[in-house]
């Protein structure tokens, strides 16, 4: 189910609460120009996976403003929504079945749930009620031609019996939603296992939402052999986002609170791609992501200019003849026998390595041939930024060099 043949790109993006301004800073990280949307055409998709409004009393955001953003994309072919779960209780709310009584009970609690949509549309306005038979014609689940995406659950059983219940676009018929309230209808149940999770018997790990333990229907899932990947929403978790399995990503990420990202998630439409290539941590989008490698990187970086400190304790502050002229020859075998940047005039490689040379001259007087190659390497690659075929074996080989002749020259 695609409005172009020509996307490229899909974004999956987490329930979002409300927090439109949220919403604004993550199209803007993707690129996404809503100031030009023709710009966009044949190009990406946005997939919105429900829960458009809040869910919890206190929260702040917009929900007029996020709807009506979100409704003209869909407009414009410039994205899909699915029915969420907070979507769907609020149609519940709204709906009087046929004895007087309303679908969804008017407690407190209950008005609690989406008390900010309510308040600012104004219950019973028209603007209310407009809004629900939009909600209405939200599909349950989009079948992409290499993943699909749902709410909270792909289950196969329960989609095939919701089947004859759902529209040609797999919105529900408007005939029906009275019977998706009624628990003793079997609608209630089928509705409930694909808004809030199947109830597996839980084998092995859980996951942990804000709610409590979920059992992880998507290992039962996962083990159905090569089904399509698919993308949900709806479980409120929290870190870094990752992929639930291999088929499985959740991109639910809590955004309803104030320091948590939107996340959303980038999946490739290219026939060259295999379905299950982009099921990778890779893919996620938010604003604030860190760059796990340049963390890495640094912490790295880190570890060594702390043992290089260590050492300068142990040094004094003059250099002794020896050492001085034990430097010289460090700078020489630099350039000569390490020199990532393959420099070939001897000043130029001099101060292009110049700030390496101190670290390298005290891991050579007071460390292992394995600290100062990987002082070495960390510098190539990090420092510099250069990744050398054989860098590492390079690296140890100029270390051991440099240890011998630090030997050799009484320093050490």
């Amino acid at each position: 189910m695609l409005n172009d043949v020509h996307i490229k790109w899909l974004y999956f993006i987490g329930d979002i609460h409300a927090q439109y301004k949220k919403l604004l800073r993550l199209l803007d990280l993707l690129s996404f120009d809503l100031d030009n949307l023709e710009s966009n055409v044949g190009n990406t998709q946005l997939v919105f996976m429900g829960n458009l409004i809040d869910n919890a009393p206190g929260l702040e955001g917009d929900p007029l403003g996020l709807l009506q953003l979100v409704e003209s994309l869909v407009a414009q072919n410039h994205a899909c929504c699915l029915l969420g779960e907070n979507e769907f209780n609020a149609i519940g709310w709204a709906t009087q079945l046929r004895q007087g009584e309303w679908a969804i009970t008017h407690s407190a609690s209950n008005f609690m749930q989406h008390q900010r949509f309510l308040e600012m549309l104004g219950e019973g306005s028209d603007q209310h009620l407009y809004w629900i038979n939009w909600f209405k014609k939200r599909p349950l689940f989009i079948d992409f031609e290499s993943v699909s995406a749902i709410h909270a659950c792909w289950d196969d059983p329960a989609l095939n019996a919701i089947e004859p219940y759902l529209n040609n676009d797999n919105s529900l018929k408007e005939e029906h939603w009275g019977n998706a309230f009624d628990p003793n209808h079997e609608l209630f149940a089928l509705c409930a296992t694909l808004l809030k999770g199947a109830e597996y018997p839980p084998k092995g790990e859980s996951l942990v939402d804000i709610t409590g333990i979920i059992p992880e229907w998507w290992r039962a899932y996962e083990q159905q052999g090569h089904v399509k990947p698919v993308v949900v929403g709806h479980y409120s978790l929290s870190g870094l986002p990752e992929v639930q399995s291999k088929n499985v990503i959740c991109v639910d990420y809590n955004a309803a609170k104030a320091d948590n990202p939107l996340v959303s998630y980038k999946v490739s439409l290219s026939a060259s791609e295999p379905p299950y290539e982009f099921v990778n941590e890779n893919n996620f989008r938010y604003v604030g992501q860190p760059d796990l490698e340049d963390l890495t990187d640094q912490g790295l970086m880190s570890l060594l200019d702390r043992q290089k400190k260590q050492f300068e304790t142990l040094q004094d502050q003059n250099h002794s003849e020896k050492e001085v002229l034990f430097i010289a020859l460090l700078s020489q075998i630099l350039c000569k026998d390490w020199n990532p940047l393959a420099l070939t005039d001897l000043n130029a490689c001099r101060d292009a390595y110049s700030d390496y040379e101190e670290g390298a001259f005290l891991f050579a007087k007071y460390a292992d041939v394995g600290l100062l190659g990987g002082y070495l390497y960390l510098c190539q690659s990090i420092g510099i930024g250069l990744e050398i075929n054989n860098g590492k074996q390079k690296c140890a080989r100029v270390a051991w060099k440099l240890i011998n002749k630090a030997k050799e020259s009484g320093i050490k």
